[in-house]
């Protein structure tokens, strides 16, 4: 039992009252004493922290976070289950971050050292809008150091939290999906209820989503540690959700080489395992146009990406490009249902051109 006090200080992208209550059960779920911090001055009576560091890229309107108290979870279990909560601050002194690496970073002021706490889904977050094309391991460091006021992190590379933010960090955002689960919900769902939920023989949960979809909650349950079973009618659900799981376990440099492999094989000439043909309702428009020639050309091109895709030698990285490429397709080519009639579809065509599909 820790009996140490903590600053949790609120995502600055949090702006709807529901999601304030969802952190606020978050943090009651983790310590046994909450409370909400209305103002600045409150945390620096509570631990000392000066009011710099607590007002630094904090929420515009009240409240801007918690005061936490007493809880059983280490601060990397801390760093894992907040995702509402963009830094967590407590003294030096009250935890151990032996080995903690680069989720967190010390400061010292007025003759206290402070520790400054990174969780992972606003490392997410604030990854996926920052100007790093291929974040790594000391970016996170950076990230971090950048949060508890280190001047001398350049903002041109990262962004201050109050600029925006997105709700599908990491994975989250590999294909175009509709109506997708939001990933903070799910991940606040599966902490808020890790002491309830029924564990097998060796003390394991196993989360099971009848109706997967694009597999947030499957992401959400292993980014956890939670074992997970998805299903789903829909191939191409089933297809993204595998492709974004493999996404969490393979190396960085073994898609880098995947893509220079595709780019390289698109210079050359492959024999065609297959022939891309849209499909009926959607080359009645270009017949309807009088476009033909634009409908050959598209097939041609997204027939030459498939087939180099297949030719990669490994089944993951084809898997998980196959899936880029259908992403980029779906943006380029949006297809909308109107009503429930069967076949009344319509096809528009997006202003960029078709050689900004294969740079996607």
């Amino acid at each position: 039992m820790n009996m140490a006090t903590y600053f949790l200080k609120l995502r600055s992208n949090v702006v709807l009252s529901g999601d304030v209550k969802l952190a606020e059960r978050d943090a009651k779920s983790l310590f046994a004493t909450v409370l909400i911090v209305e103002h600045p001055e409150d945390v620096q009576t509570a631990i000392g922290l000066p009011l710099h560091y607590v007002a630094l890229n904090c929420r515009v309107e009240p409240p801007i976070g918690f005061l936490a108290h007493t809880t059983v979870h280490s601060l990397q279990n801390l760093v894992l289950y907040l995702n509402f909560i963009q830094e967590i601050w407590t003294e030096k002194g009250n935890v151990n971050v032996e080995n903690f690496g680069n989720w967190c970073h010390i400061v010292q002021d007025s003759g206290k050292e402070f520790i400054c706490a990174l969780p992972v889904i606003a490392c997410g977050e604030l990854l996926s809008q920052s100007a790093i094309s291929s974040p790594k391991p000391a970016d996170v460091s950076m990230l971090t150091a950048f949060l508890s006021g280190d001047d001398s992190i350049r903002r041109s590379s990262i962004k201050a939290p109050t600029s925006g933010g997105t709700s599908t960090p990491h994975v989250h955002a590999l294909h175009k999906y509709k109506a997708k689960f939001f990933p903070r919900l799910i991940r606040s769902l599966l902490v808020t209820q890790l002491d309830s939920l029924p564990k097998n023989a060796l003390g394991k949960i196993t989360l099971l989503d009848p109706f997967a979809g694009s597999g947030t909650a499957l992401i959400e349950a292993a980014l956890l540690g939670i074992d997970a079973v998805g299903v789903d009618i829909d191939k191409l659900s089933c297809a993204i959700t595998q492709a974004k799981i493999d996404a969490l376990t393979i190396g960085a440099e073994e898609v880098t080489q995947a893509v220079n492999n595709v780019g390289k094989l698109l210079t050359e000439h492959l024999p065609e395992q297959s022939c891309y043909k849209f499909p009926r309702k959607i080359s009645q428009k270009f017949e309807r146009w009088g476009t033909p020639e634009e409908q050959q050309f598209y097939e041609a091109t997204i027939t030459k990406w498939k087939n180099s895709i297949e030719h990669l030698p490994h089944e993951t990285t084809r898997r998980l490009l196959g899936i880029c490429l259908s992403d980029a397709l779906t943006r380029k080519f949006v297809i909308r249902m109107l009503g429930t009639g069967v076949g009344r579809f319509r096809k528009h065509r997006l202003t960029p051109c078709s050689w900004r599909i294969s740079r996607r």
